[in-house]
């Protein structure tokens, strides 16, 4: 499967429609359209690509409990200490984050919007 960092070189599924992709130089998740379609349209990635780094929290806030009852150790294991939406949703996506959980995020909370990078959308 060819992603947009590359050729495909491991997948693994973590629930019905949610597949971890690895290439050679990086990874991420992705949704098939059912579930992309039903990502809130302000955390919806394009082709329901979501990169390793940073959006791959979208999916798994989202996702949370079907994720969870697939039971793949490591998608588990993220949610259960809480690095979907305590430290990479909150600090790369604060707009999408106060915007899902009906918070306001107090100043110094959030990396990005404490230090945006050029040029970068902090939603």
């Amino acid at each position: 499967m060819q992603t947009p960092w590359g050729q495909t070189q491991h997948i693994t599924k973590i629930a019905e429609g949610i597949s971890s992709v690895s290439t050679a130089s990086h990874g991420g998740i992705k949704l098939d359209a059912k579930r992309n379609a039903a990502m809130p349209e302000y955390m919806r990635k394009t082709g329901g690509w979501y990169e390793e780094d940073c959006d791959w929290a979208l999916p798994f806030v989202v996702f949370e409990r079907d994720i969870l009852a697939f039971g793949e150790t490591w998608a588990v294991r993220a949610i259960t200490e809480g690095a979907h939406h305590k430290s990479t949703m909150l600090n790369w996506h604060p707009v999408a984050y106060e915007k899902f959980f009906d918070v306001c995020i107090v100043p110094g909370a959030s990396f990005i919007r404490e230090h945006p990078l050029p040029a970068q959308a902090t939603g």
